[in-house]
């Protein structure tokens, strides 16, 4: 049956004070950064703002180069940094650890110099990122300030919508945060606290692009999402459950590798090298900019398409520096020939560039296909492009001859590939600021009802002994219920690969038996990335955050308890609650509907390509590993004693 929204699937303008709020969204990219934004009533006229103006360039542009250089104690940045400058590109792969980045990348020229740069200028790759953020930040509040007014822009609350890879581990997240607040974009301001939430690339591309195109979708269609950026490529593949209005939730935990436009930049640049020899040392750091970004960038790369049978040629402009003599401005004696000063390729010497790219990329789209297709049965209708790498002519050619009839290839037009990410990371934005619930209030356009989890989350717990179950050495005797339980369970509140229903939180019942003055305890709460979670606590289970209740405003009100050894102690049932919100997850513990302490777990403290990580699971029998304070964290009912009414005669 088709999903029926829930209130929460519905906006209605400017609900409540929360059209006081100005909404950036910021692709942050390997290669190219760009920023769009809103307001509550530019998204009310489905009007998203993209800026286009930048320091340093005449005409306009979707965005900026990530790119800085640091000179005579000047920053310079995008489209300011000289032609001549000794300046650093790629600093955001710096954000993953080098054993994490191929060893043909990690050893990159761009790479090396990023580190040189770290060295030289006593910086770490969070001050790199940092620095170019805070310049970035200042020409986005500048340029939206002169659009609607110092006063109104200083008069509303921000909510920024940071886009990640989907392939970054938690600790390469936790640095993007960090270096958000280095750069001051969370600074206090007057109307109140900024809000950042961040948000996966190809997410933010599905929510753009699945906006624009809501009417074409079909129910039971499966969407896979290429998100082919400057560094990474990212897949996410969604199933359209309802049309109208359109309602996806996620197939299949999403793939994602290094194969992005770089290393098609990349192969340009080295074969460039092999075929000048000794004369690309002739070469100033200008003359390289503007061998790779003039006609190759700008012109080529993006538009190439290949023609079967085509003698084409395609000629890039080599700067005259590399030539000594006029007689060198000619050479067919290799390929490629040079003629007049100007590099002429052939369309198969210009493939040969995409191969890397092409080929990891063919990887992840045909790991996606079969396993959507063994564990789900379906077949994907659709692949999307988006990102900068997504905007290739040649790509969208590539995959659609390669799929045939059986997949349509869809590519927008224009810059719109180019743009999806931040447009998609306002829409994100804009949803989780503006969506509310009542009578009037109209359909959001696209809704993710449910996403797949990266990680299983879950707690430890003590568990009734079972010979045939548990371990002998997990097995200890408790004398307060006067039977033997299994420490070092885990109980998993959610396991990788489960379906994420968002908005949905997942509750389970415990209970404590007091019997001293301390009224707090702290539980741990733990992930694992393993295929198969383990069910009691080993390798691969890690600690992810604490959670601690006081519980001393409700210890009067605590029923008495008898245990069969004649013990009376208080006995605190209460909820550990799993909370979706937004960009984190909350964790709550409730008595009697009342919440007594929560724990929000940010996304960069795990790697979950979703934000919202609740799906309903039954815990049965669980009680938690022994706690110091009184006796074991207990799940539902004691198995011996009983509860005491206020009569009783120990009680009197």
């Amino acid at each position: 049956m088709p999903l029926e929204p829930s209130s929460a699937d519905y906006w209605q303008g400017v609900p409540d004070d929360r059209g006081n709020v100005l909404i950036i969204g910021i692709d942050f990219g390997t290669t190219y950064s760009g920023v769009a934004w809103a307001t509550p009533y530019d998204f009310e006229q489905e009007q998203i703002n993209l800026i286009h103006s930048w320091p340093g360039m005449g005409l306009e542009k979707g965005k900026a180069p990530t790119e800085l250089c640091y000179e005579d104690g000047q920053v310079y940045w995008g489209y300011e940094v000289p032609a001549d400058a000794d300046a650093v590109q790629w600093f955001k792969l710096l954000l993953l650890r080098e054993d994490d980045l191929s060893p043909a990348l990690a050893n990159s020229e761009h790479v090396r110099r990023c580190r040189r740069m770290l060295h030289d200028q006593a910086k770490t790759p969070v001050d790199l990122v940092a620095d170019y953020l805070r310049l970035l930040w200042a020409h986005v509040l500048d340029t939206i300030s002169r659009d609607r007014g110092d006063a109104a822009v200083a008069g509303m609350r921000l909510h920024v919508v940071l886009t990640v890879p989907a392939i970054w581990p938690g600790y390469a997240r936790q640095r993007m945060e960090e270096a958000v607040s280095q750069a001051g974009i969370l600074d206090a301001r007057p109307a109140g606290p900024t809000e950042l939430t961040l948000v996966t690339e190809p997410e933010a591309a599905a929510l753009a692009t699945l906006y624009n195109s809501a009417t074409a979708c079909r129910q039971g269609d499966v969407v896979i999402i290429c998100d082919a950026g400057g560094g990474t490529v990212d897949l996410v593949s969604y199933k359209v459950t309802r049309r109208s209005p359109l309602v996806i939730e996620e197939a299949i935990e999403g793939v994602g590798g290094l194969f992005g436009s770089i290393f098609v930049d990349e192969a340009f640049e080295h074969m460039s090298q092999r075929r000048l020899g000794p004369k690309w040392d002739s070469l100033s750091k200008a003359g390289v900019k503007e061998l790779v970004r003039g006609e190759w960038q700008q012109v080529i790369k993006p538009q190439y398409k290949h023609m079967a049978n085509s003698r084409r040629q395609y000629t890039v402009g080599i700067p005259a520096e590399a030539f000594a003599s006029k007689a060198e401005l000619n050479d067919v004696s290799r390929e490629p020939h040079i003629k007049m000063g100007r590099f002429h390729l052939t369309g198969d010497q210009i493939e040969k560039l995409f191969e890397y790219s092409f080929d990891g990329i063919d990887r992840l789209i045909d790991e996606q296909i079969s396993a959507i297709k063994a564990t789900k049965d379906l077949s994907v209708s659709d692949i999307i492009l988006v990102g900068g790498l997504g905007g290739s002519p040649y790509l969208h050619q590539h995959l659609k001859e390669r799929h045939g009839s059986d997949i349509n290839v869809l590519q927008s037009t224009g810059t719109k590939p180019w743009t999806a990410i931040c447009r998609g990371a306002v829409y994100k934005g804009c949803y989780k600021t503006f969506v509310a619930g009542g009578e009037g209030y109209r359909p959001l356009p696209v809704t993710v009802a449910s996403t797949v989890s990266r990680f299983s989350v879950g707690l430890c717990f003590s568990q009734l002994y079972s010979e045939a179950y548990h371990r002998e050495e997990d097995r200890y005797y408790d004398e307060k219920e006067g039977v033997y339980f299994a420490g070092r369970q885990m109980e998993w509140y959610l396991r990788k690969g489960s379906s994420v229903q968002a908005m949905t939180p997942i509750r389970h019942d415990f209970y404590l038996l007091v019997n001293g003055p301390k009224t707090e305890w702290t539980r741990e709460l733990y992930l694992c990335n393993s295929a198969d979670a383990p069910s009691r606590k080993g390798d691969g289970v890690e600690k992810m955050c604490d959670l601690t209740c006081n519980f001393a405003s409700i210890v009067d009100r605590l029923p008495y308890y008898e245990s069969p050894s004649g013990q009376i102690f208080k006995k605190f049932a209460y909820e550990i609650v799993m909370i979706p919100s937004g960009a984190s997850v909350e964790f709550a513990v409730l008595y009697q509907d009342q919440r007594l302490a929560s724990k929000e777990v940010k996304q960069a403290d795990f790697w979950l390509r979703c934000d919202s990580l609740i799906s309903n699971r039954t815990c049965d029998n669980a009680v938690a590993y022994p706690e110091a304070i009184a006796t074991e964290l207990r799940q539902f009912q004691p198995s011996h004693g009983s509860q005491l009414s206020p009569q009783h005669p120990a009680l009197r």
